[in-house]
């Protein structure tokens, strides 16, 4: 199945700017990237955010993203969340609706349990993380959903798109290498 250019539908890239304010999200994605900065290998947490459809708000079907990084003096605790802030990933999970006291084999396990979970975000434009001179979308509060019936209507995925890019690692597919960073040039943070 092949397809022809069609210059009618071709749209410039421009940034695209999310009114700052809170936004009612699906928790659609979660991955854990590795890299290495100074020679240290790290990683990220990173959170796919699609903002509902079925809420009365902006830049509906839009997304947003969160990190978090792992501790460099992780506690006892964060251990279990792969030195992640355990603290912070409990906050998530209260956040979500998971319910207190459940028990996970694994923190891939934990993460699955929160795709699809509603929550409502704060986000606000952080002119000191400006990439390439735009200012960085950051989330600035997880809070519990004020609409818990979900009601999103999804539009169609294609079907050979898994939606990771390579260097990421989905938690039900295999970890992949660290990637290699030792400039912070173009790293939007």
């Amino acid at each position: 199945m092949g397809f022809s250019n069609n210059y009618k539908e071709a749209r410039e890239n421009t940034f695209d700017n999310k009114p700052e304010g809170e936004y009612e999200v699906i928790i659609k994605q979660i991955d854990e990237h590795g890299y290495t900065k100074d020679g240290v290998s790290k990683s990220r947490l990173s959170l796919k955010l699609l903002i509902r459809n079925d809420v009365d708000q902006p830049a509906k079907n839009g997304y947003l993203f969160h990190s978090y990084f792992q501790r460099k003096t992780p506690t006892t605790q964060d251990f279990y969340t792969h030195y992640f802030p355990f603290s912070q990933m409990m906050w998530l999970s209260q956040q979500a609706g998971v319910p207190d006291g459940k028990n996970y084999e694994t923190f891939e396990e934990f993460c699955k349990d929160l795709i699809d979970k509603c929550i409502r975000v704060r986000m606000e434009y952080d002119n000191d993380r400006a990439y390439r001179g735009n200012p960085q979308e950051k989330i600035i509060a997880i809070m519990k959903t004020k609409h818990p019936e979900c009601k999103h209507i999804y539009r169609e995925q294609p079907a050979a798109n898994n939606g990771f890019a390579a260097g990421t690692q989905q938690f039900s597919a295999p970890a992949t290498a660290a990637a290699d960073i030792s400039t912070d040039d173009d790293l939007p943070f």
